[in-house]
C-alpha cells in the first residue's frame, strides 16, 4: 500500500502549500486551518471553476494534525504564491482558552511545485535545539486582537481589513515583486 506521500507526490498541481502547525497547541493546529481555507479562497476566487484538493497527513479531525498539503490547480499559482514560504504568525483571544487570553501562535508555510518541494520548504524553516524549535522571525503577522492587522513583513504592506485577507484577499498586501518594482 501506497504512504500518503506518496500518493500526494504523484498529483500534478499548479503549485503545493504545506503548512505545518507550530507552538500553540490547538491554537496553531486552528491557525493551520484557517490559512489552507485562505489560500483555497484566494484560488477559488481567481477560477471559481478549478478543483482545489486537501490533504491532511495524520487521520483524524482537522484540529488533531499536524501538518497539511493543500494542491491548487490554478495557472501561474506557484508564481504568486512562493514569496508565501516563511513562518506565519497570529494573534488573538484564544477560543480554545477557558480564561479567554491573548495567544500567539506560529505555523511554517511552504509552497512548491511539487508536494515534496512544499513540505521541504516548510520543514526548513525551524530547528530543533534541545528539544526546543527555534523559529525565524515571521514572514507575515495575522492580529485580530487587540487590534485587527494583516502585515506582510517583507514587503512592509499591511491592512486592518484582516477578514477580508483570511477570506482569500491576498491582493490587499503588496506581493514582494510589486514591493520591488515600486
Amino acid at each position: 500500500m501506497q504512504r500518503p506521500e506518496e500518493r500526494l507526490n504523484k498529483l500534478d498541481a499548479d503549485a503545493f502549500i504545506h503548512i505545518a502547525a507550530g507552538s500553540g497547541c490547538e491554537e496553531a493546529r486552528d491557525c493551520m486551518i484557517m490559512l489552507g481555507e485562505m489560500y483555497c479562497q484566494w484560488a477559488t476566487m481567481h477560477d471559481p471553476q478549478r478543483r482545489i484538493v486537501t490533504y491532511i497527513f495524520h487521520h483524524g479531525e482537522p484540529l488533531s494534525s499536524q501538518a497539511t498539503t493543500w494542491c491548487i490547480w490554478l495557472d501561474g499559482a506557484y508564481d504568486l504564491l512562493e514569496a508565501d514560504t516563511g513562518t506565519h504568525s497570529l494573534t488573538r483571544i484564544s477560543p480554545f482558552d477557558e480564561h479567554r487570553r491573548r495567544h500567539t501562535s506560529f505555523v511554517s508555510v511552504g509552497v512548491g511545485r511539487t508536494a515534496a518541494e512544499a513540505q521541504a520548504a516548510a520543514r526548513g524553516l525551524w530547528s530543533s535545539k534541545e528539544c526546543r524549535y527555534v523559529w525565524p522571525p515571521p514572514r507575515r503577522r495575522y492580529v485580530l486582537d487587540p487590534y485587527a492587522l494583516v502585515k506582510d513583513l517583507r514587503t512592509g504592506s499591511e491592512t486592518e481589513d484582516v477578514e477580508a485577507v483570511l477570506g482569500g484577499a491576498l491582493e490587499l498586501l503588496a506581493r514582494p515583486q510589486e514591493r520591488n518594482d515600486a
